[in-house]
């Protein structure tokens, strides 16, 4: 069960990996440079798990971007009962699915939520459009 659970949920919830390099010279792009930046968006399906991890925390440093500021009324998400999974499963998961994070809710309460490769809850992470699914629910 718990293999049929993470996967839809890993795939939902992954967060790139992180790592303790910097961001690459080689894939820098000027907002203005729109043929570049589309080279480059296309280079970042085919990067190496290195470029990952040197890119993924930094992206606001080399795409242009918007910054969405916290609304005025945040509230935190609720804990609920944790899943029932035998120790280690999780983690050894993240692990070898190269997952940074995983947060799992069931009647908009957090059941699950572990980090690895260095992120946190306080941490930044490139999306895509794994927002949405979150924001479309």
């Amino acid at each position: 069960m718990l293999k049929t659970l993470m996967l839809p949920l890993a795939l939902i919830a992954a967060i790139p990996a992180q790592g303790q390099a910097v961001v690459s010279q080689d894939v820098k792009a000027n907002p203005q440079d729109t043929a570049g930046l589309r080279k480059v968006g296309a280079e970042v399906l085919f990067w190496s798990q290195a470029q990952r991890d040197a890119n993924f925390p930094h992206m606001e440093k080399i795409f242009p971007g918007n910054l969405a500021k916290a609304g005025k009324k945040v509230r935190p998400l609720p804990k609920g009962k944790p899943l029932a999974i035998p120790e280690g499963e999780i983690e050894a998961f993240l692990d070898t699915q190269n997952v940074g994070g995983l947060i799992v809710l069931k009647g908009g309460k957090i059941v699950l939520e572990r980090y690895a490769r260095g992120y946190g809850p306080e941490g930044r992470w490139t999306s895509f459009s794994v927002a949405k699914s979150f924001t479309s629910t």
